[in-house]
């Protein structure tokens, strides 16, 4: 048998066991979660904003 990463809608693991195990072992928390739904975006964006990265040379868009 053969593992393979699935698609988040089908109904198996997503992110590695293994994978996720070494991250608390570190104690680092992933940004995304089991089933690929992303955590970080505000914290992407706000550090886009504060660095002075823009997007297309157009500026941080605003998330709404």
């Amino acid at each position: 048998m053969i593992e393979v990463l699935r698609r988040p809608i089908e109904s198996t693991q997503y992110a590695s066991h293994d994978f996720r195990d070494v991250l608390k072992e570190y104690g680092i928390t992933s940004s995304m979660s089991r089933k690929g739904n992303c955590w970080d975006t505000q914290f992407r964006i706000d550090l886009s904003a504060a660095s002075g990265l823009t997007r297309a040379g157009i500026g941080v868009l605003p998330l709404r």
